[in-house]
């Protein structure tokens, strides 16, 4: 897994029989982790304070050629979402609101009888809502 440095401070992980894993503050690539320093509880702190995010190499911004953080994706997500978010929301906050308002998205699915698929994207999930809301 790859992780981002959201802190102005370096971070770093040490795991008994591996390596030291530094990842430097500011605009510098990701760090790859394994999955024994991401359990460490130092790793969960830094993660639940947004001190760390993973990062998802797969997705890219629209310039393709810069990985998103976990806190850009969940930005992206809750955007999407019809969200308004506050750049001072820490990733926790991010997670809490993306949670409420798929809640809320689920709710409205299911009352308007849909059955929602565990694996639908949010855009699968809007494009349900879309077809329920002109079939009726």
């Amino acid at each position: 897994m790859f992780v981002k440095n959201q802190t102005a401070r370096v971070i770093t992980i040490n795991v008994k029989g591996e390596k030291p894993c530094r990842t430097l503050p500011g605009n510098h690539p990701p760090v790859e982790i394994s999955e024994k320093a991401a359990k460490t509880e130092f790793a969960k702190d830094c993660f639940k304070r947004g001190w760390l995010s993973l990062v998802n190499l797969e997705s890219t911004d629209d310039d393709g050629d810069k990985p998103k953080t976990e806190k850009e994706q969940l930005t992206e997500d809750l955007e999407v979402l019809g969200v308004e978010v506050k750049k001072s929301w820490a990733i926790p906050k991010l997670k809490e609101e993306r949670g409420v308002a798929l809640e809320t998205l689920t709710g409205e699915l299911t009352e308007l009888g849909v059955e929602v698929d565990a694996d639908w994207s949010i855009t699968q999930m809007q494009e349900e809502l879309q077809k329920a809301l002109d079939a009726e």
